[in-house]
């Protein structure tokens, strides 16, 4: 699970859904969604500004910045964020103003 602390990103984990532990606080943040890339790994995507992708190939534990998905002023609009995948498919919606 990843939550926004402003800034901030904190991961935390459980293996039962209800229980989580702090796994780590990122210091990119913004609005966080999670997915599952098609070879295991996890992509992390946060809004600061534009919306950003980071990739980590150990559950979570490291990140890479991957690239900017979403760069500001998107056909000529600022973005507002929350960025999210479209379970089953390649699209991904987010807010703009």
């Amino acid at each position: 699970m990843a939550i926004s602390l402003g800034a901030q990103t904190v991961i935390a984990r459980s293996s039962d859904g209800l229980t989580f532990t702090r796994e780590s606080t990122l210091s990119f943040g913004g609005v966080p969604e999670l997915a599952r890339a098609s070879d295991g790994a996890v992509r992390l995507y946060v809004c600061s500004g534009a919306i950003v992708a980071y990739r980590s190939t150990d559950s979570g534990r490291n990140w890479t910045r991957e690239q900017t998905v979403v760069g500001p002023g998107f056909n000529g609009h600022q973005i507002v964020c929350d960025p999210s995948i479209v379970a089953g498919t390649d699209l991904f919606i987010f807010k703009s103003g």
